[in-house]
Parts: C-alpha cells; structure tokens; sequence
C-alpha cells in the first residue's frame, strides 16, 4: 500500500513546527519517521500534514541535569547506545535500546519518536513510566513536564497537546542499589515484541 496524500512541511525551527502543528489539528510531527512512516504506508494514520522536525538544531543534547539524565528529542537510539554520560550513569538503558530493531533503524529512529508515537510494543515508553521521568513538551504557552504515568492515557494515546511536541526526556539517575531490569518475546531479535517485562527494583549492594 501507499500513503494517502499530504503536504510536508520542513521547520525551521521550534516555534516554527509549533505554529503549524497549532493550526492544524491533523498534523504529524516526523522526526526519524521509523515508526510513522510504515503506519502511512499501511494507512493506519492519514495526517494532512508531515512536519519535518529533523533539522531543528540543539534537539539532540544528552546531558546529566541536577538528579537527572536528560536526552533531547532528536537524539538517535544510537547516538543514546554510544553517549559516555549514558553509559556512567544508566547502562541498563543501553541494553533495553539493543533490543529495539536493527542497527539501521536504530541509527534513524530518535528517542523522542519512540516516547511520543507511545507503542504499547516499544521498549522506551515502558523505561520511562517505571523511572518514574519526565516527558518535556514545548507549546505555544511555553514548556511543560509530564510525568511518565500521566503521558500516557491508552494505546498510541497521550496527554501531549494540539500544538505542543517533545522536546526531551528527563530520567531520574538510578541510586545506590536500584536495578532496572527488562525482557521481552518476539518470535526473532528486531521484531514487535509480543510480551515485554520491566521492573523497578529497589535495594542494597548486599542483596542477591
């Protein structure tokens, strides 16, 4: 199948996707399109409008942000797997991020994508709603944070408004003792997951 027709808008810059996505109630924003664009393909979403938020320069900033971990929308999934200050200070999002597809499309797809498309199957939606982060989003009123538990309302649903986008994620920095543990099944490495597990465990270094 094909897409069905819409127009394509390149930002310039952040407000300039802002005003657009504000004036039009059935646009998309496209960042690194790995799990939109199949789903216009397939037809399972027919916006009137792509806005390309692509180019939108100091979007991708990994960072650590007081007692937080914070990662900029446009940040790949690899830029993330290959950040130092990701690997110090949360390792365990590395090993979630190697089970999402293939290197290609770990290369494209960024991780304010993967956050706001909110695929009940994706791996990042789950980390962050069992961190516990924050979910910032940039509107005409300005930015705001949402907490994990309360982005997400149901399946590919959330609390983001008509004209506002992600513009980063906040992730509180694990303590002393705490895992993040994660699994999921899928009949081969890369595909959908077809049941996926994670959990926020609470301990001391003395615990087995």
């Amino acid at each position: 199948m094909k897409a069905a027709d819409f127009s394509y808008h390149e930002a310039v810059n952040l407000q300039d996707a802002i005003k657009i996505k504000a004036q039009d109630d059935e646009a998309v924003i496209l960042a690194g399109g790995q799990s939109l664009l199949p789903a216009l393909n397939m037809r399972l979403s027919s916006p009137t409008c792509l806005i390309d938020i692509s180019k939108i320069s100091g979007l991708n900033e990994i960072k650590i942000d007081g007692q937080t971990l914070f990662i900029g929308a446009l940040a790949t999934h690899s830029d993330v797997m290959n950040n130092k200050i990701v690997k110090d200070n949360m390792p365990c999002m590395i090993d979630i991020l190697k089970m999402v597809a293939h290197p290609a499309i770990r290369n494209k797809g960024t991780h304010g994508g993967s956050i706001a498309y909110g695929d009940p199957a994706a791996e990042l939606p789950a980390l962050a709603v069992a961190t516990n982060a924050e979910i910032i989003v940039s509107g005409q009123n300005g930015e705001r944070l949402i907490n994990a538990k309360e982005f997400y309302l149901g399946l590919f649903e959330t609390g983001i408004n008509q004209d506002e986008i992600v513009v980063g994620i906040k992730y509180p920095l694990l303590k002393q003792g705490q895992k993040i543990v994660f699994d999921e099944v899928c009949r081969r490495h890369g595909d959908y997951a077809m049941a996926g597990l994670i959990a926020n465990i609470m301990g001391s270094k003395n615990d087995i």
